[in-house]
């Protein structure tokens, strides 16, 4: 299957995911509008600051028609998701949290932008049920057109009982920005119930 990515390639979830699809047996083709980190990255270097994503449309219609894609692979709902919504094709797009749960709600524009853009794609995957929720009860995403695909704990782990991990200690590290939205005091309250929670 030919899948084509449309993400911001200077950071590295971008080639995760094309590492992912390759190692499936996928042909995966990135296209960027930013620097990438790494090669096999067809950037387009379009002038316009933020609004580069939307002038950049003619030149990705014409890519897409050349690389003829099976699946459209777009990544955050207001650049990619965005102009992926002009585009034609089976259509997947990734929610990466922050679109959902802050850009989505700055404002009622905002929120109107979103559930149109949303509506749009064939399915919509993410990494957590909590975003998978927030999709289906507030932007009336349909639950079997969202996949949750979790990323960092394998699922041995993840899927068994705190009290059965086969660790003296358990040890948490967070490497997300330091902002409200990803929640780090919730993770520090329930460090401090655990003890209590595990006899």
């Amino acid at each position: 299957m030919r899948v084509l990515i449309l993400g911001d390639a200077s950071v590295p979830h971008i080639h995760k995911w094309a590492d992912i699809l390759r190692e499936l047996g996928n042909e995966v083709e990135v296209i960027t509008f930013e620097e990438s980190l790494e090669d096999k990255v067809l950037r387009l270097k379009v002038p316009g600051g933020k609004f580069k994503y939307l002038l950049g449309i003619p030149k990705l219609k014409g890519l897409t028609k050349e690389l003829k894609p099976d699946v459209l692979f777009p990544h955050f709902i207001p650049n990619y998701g965005l102009i992926a919504y002009f585009l034609k094709g089976f259509k997947v797009l990734a929610i990466w949290g922050s679109d959902i749960n802050v850009w989505a709600k700055k404002t009622s524009v905002h929120n109107f932008l979103a559930k149109i853009i949303l509506k749009n794609f064939n399915l919509i995957v993410c990494d957590a049920e909590m975003i998978k929720r927030t999709l289906v009860e507030d932007f009336g995403i349909r639950e079997d057109r969202v996949f949750v695909i979790p990323f960092g704990v394998e699922r041995e782990i993840r899927e068994r009982p705190l009290k059965e991990l086969p660790f003296d200690e358990i040890r948490i590290l967070s490497f997300r920005r330091h902002e409200e939205n990803f929640n780090h005091f919730e993770i520090l309250r329930f460090a401090k119930m655990y003890p209590k929670t595990s006899k």
